[in-house]
């Protein structure tokens, strides 16, 4: 019987990076939801003590669902094209049983070596659970508007828990398409869980004013940005499914929102099957453990990646997004989020599309012909994002 190995990390991630507090040996057919609290949800709009009361209300820390890779003292890295989504571990406890005559079983010999870690396989059934509980969020964000305006194009934005300057600069400026949420576009950023108390207070306030921030039942942190994301896919299939595209972009980026939606509306057929972007149709894991993107050959024992979609800006369809929801139980978890997605899609003979134009830098604001045809800026500060905004870049 195939075991692996899970981490629990619990508590302020700034002090708990690369440490893991509570190991558990799990069988490969039992359902990692069990570590999912089932707190009831509460809206945004509800009191600032209420949410407050949620988001800090446990008889444990939240928990982190990240498997762990050969050294528990390496810091898993998650973003671009390399994967250390950590493998399992093997237990085999030896366990007395009596006979009917009362007579033990020999054990295990003390000289028997333990069953060997397995590598990560391509597929699974049902071994991966992403339908974390929702703890705050407003579940009308893309419900008509009382002008009777529906949702277009719904974009959810990763942040970490402390980033309030990003949120209100992004609100600021190119979010502020959406109208604060009643026009054709709409917008939410997505949070985990944090051990910070003056954070999460900050967070409830933040939650209850502007009615645009989704916090999910797991620990913030960079190895769990696909959960984040899966997350944010299940929410949006949830509560936006009357939306035609989606985009998922980060709290550091520039979006050209109404370039974002034209595009997704002439690419409308292509995007039923496929993810657009600054997308790969290939890619090779880092081997090194001292690189960013290091992928043991036991969390990822193929040789190259099935291409993937910078996550820094991609989009699609409420069609696609229902796909990964409904095949994501089915493949494995691998905590880089861009490469964890590419998987998926080449499991349902999903496409990754490129449009050039994502990830540009600034200088693309200095160049009129250039800027005309970027989509996304990538990299920068809440300053920047305001800087460029009162510039006009690519107007």
């Amino acid at each position: 019987m195939t075991t692996g190995l899970l981490i629990l990390i619990s508590g302020d991630m700034s002090t708990l990076q690369g440490r893991a507090l509570k190991f558990f040996y799990l069988n490969e057919n039992t359902s990692n939801s069990s570590v999912k609290d089932n707190r009831t949800p509460i809206s945004s709009g509800d009191s600032v003590s209420g949410i407050i009361k949620m988001l800090s209300k446990s008889e444990k820390p939240p928990t982190t669902r990240t498997e762990t890779a050969e050294n528990s003292e390496k810091k898993p890295a998650v973003a671009q094209p390399e994967s250390s989504a950590k493998p399992g571990a093997a237990s085999s406890n030896a366990s007395e049983s009596k006979e009917s005559n009362s007579e033990k079983k020999p054990t295990q010999p003390a000289t028997a070596k333990p069953p060997q870690p397995t590598n990560r396989p391509m597929l699974c059934t049902g071994c991966f659970h992403s339908d974390f509980t929702i703890l705050s969020h407003n579940p009308d964000v893309c419900a008509p508007s009382a002008s009777g305006t529906t949702t277009e194009m719904i974009i959810m934005i990763t942040s970490s828990p402390d980033g309030f300057d990003r949120r209100q600069a992004i609100r600021d400026t190119w979010a502020s398409a959406s109208k604060n949420n009643t026009g054709n576009i709409r917008h939410v950023f997505l949070l985990g869980t944090t051990g910070d108390v003056k954070v999460t207070e900050g967070i409830a306030s933040e939650s209850a004013k502007y009615r645009d921030v989704v916090v999910s039942d797991f620990v913030d942190c960079y190895a769990n940005l696909t959960l984040k994301t899966l997350a944010g896919l299940h929410w949006i299939v949830d509560h936006c499914g009357q939306a035609k595209y989606f985009m998922k972009t980060d709290q550091d980026m520039y979006v050209f929102v109404n370039r974002i939606l034209d595009l997704a509306r002439s690419k409308e057929k292509t995007l039923m099957t496929s993810l657009g972007g600054c997308c790969y149709q290939t890619g090779k894991p880092w081997r090194d453990p001292k690189t960013k993107y290091y992928a043991s050959i036991r969390s990822y024992p193929q040789p190259t990646y099935p291409g993937f979609c910078s996550g820094t800006g991609y989009i699609s369809t409420l069609n696609v997004a229902r796909k990964i929801v409904e095949t994501s139980p089915n493949i494995p978890f691998f905590h880089l989020e861009d490469v964890y997605l590419a998987l998926v899609m080449r499991s349902i003979n999903y496409k990754l599309t490129m449009y050039e134009g994502f990830v540009a830098g600034t200088e693309a604001c200095t160049v009129p012909s250039r800027a005309k045809r970027t989509y996304t800026i990538h990299d920068i500060s809440a300053e920047t994002i305001r800087k460029l905004w009162d510039q006009k870049c690519g107007v």
